[in-house]
């Protein structure tokens, strides 16, 4: 199922600039949707 999710979440399109990426954009997508079904605010 996580894989599943990774996939849908990769078909996102990044707007940040290349030379400044860090982390994958799937990731943090990941982990925002993770941090507010948990109950977070800011």
């Amino acid at each position: 199922m996580l894989f599943e999710i990774e996939d849908f979440l990769d078909d996102f399109s990044d707007p940040r600039e290349e030379n400044k990426v860090i982390y994958p954009f799937s990731s943090l997508i990941f982990m925002s949707l993770c941090a507010v079904a948990s109950g977070a605010e800011t």
